[in-house]
């Protein structure tokens, strides 16, 4: 029994020992490291603060997708140019912003034939005398007359011109007047001549005053027919 006892200890003597890992016994704890997780969001799509995935892009707002990683108190891939019509959830965040500014756009308007847009007013007001306004579509300016422009040569328009054909001279009659057009409007028509230049007044059937202002009428007979003398301001095709 002493005899193979004595090869067996030999055996194991003369064999190495390999291992996988070797201990210190000085180490006694392993900590864990953790990656916060990532998300592909599509277009239309976010990713909410404190969410573990994305979510539809709200009404209102803009989403255009990407790689994002949690985040316990920002929104990502969220975005927005006006106020929005609809609730997000869980964008009451850190890079929320905690103002809204409001955009200002001048006001525009629509003016009418023989109105304009005078400077720092916000509407159209009919075209002064001497001057013509064709119309148009204008935005409030401060500073700038729009859609208005005066007679040239010092000739004279009376209040709501339109045209520059509308400027002229002035034919007095008692103490009414009647504007006179450097253009023919009517046929026939009563012509003026000033210097090298005709002047016309518009001649119409129909009894009408000779301006808007006046309560008169100037009355002229061509074959037997009456007929009234006025300018533009009561003339009416």
């Amino acid at each position: 029994m002493k005899k193979n006892l004595a090869f067996l200890v030999s055996f194991f003597i003369t064999h190495s020992v390999f291992a996988d890992m070797t201990c210190d016994t000085n180490i006694s704890n392993y900590y864990a490291i953790y990656q916060l997780n990532s998300y592909v969001c599509s277009g239309g799509e976010f990713l909410p603060a404190n969410t573990l995935g994305c979510r539809s892009c709200p009404n209102g707002y803009t989403c255009n997708g990407g790689t994002f990683y949690f985040d316990a108190d920002n929104f990502q891939g969220l975005n927005f140019s006006s106020i929005p019509s609809a609730t997000a959830n869980n964008v009451c965040a850190n890079n929320f912003p905690n103002r809204l500014d409001a955009i200002y756009e001048p006001n525009e308007h629509i003016c009418s034939n023989g109105y304009y847009m005078p400077m720092n007013t916000d509407g159209c007001v009919v075209c002064p005398e001497n001057s013509y306004c064709s119309g148009g579509t204008y935005r409030f300016n401060e500073t700038v007359n729009q859609g208005i422009a005066s007679c040239p040569n010092n000739l004279y328009s009376p209040v709501g011109s339109s045209s520059i054909d509308q400027c002229g001279r002035i034919l007095h009659v008692g103490d009414d007047i009647v504007y006179l057009r450097n253009m023919k409007r009517t046929t026939p028509s009563l012509n003026i001549k000033v210097g090298d230049n005709i002047y016309y007044a518009n001649i119409t059937s129909t009894p009408t005053f000779m301006n808007i202002d006046s309560t008169h009428y100037f009355k002229a007979s061509f074959g037997g027919n009456e007929y009234y003398i006025c300018d533009d301001t009561t003339y009416e095709q």
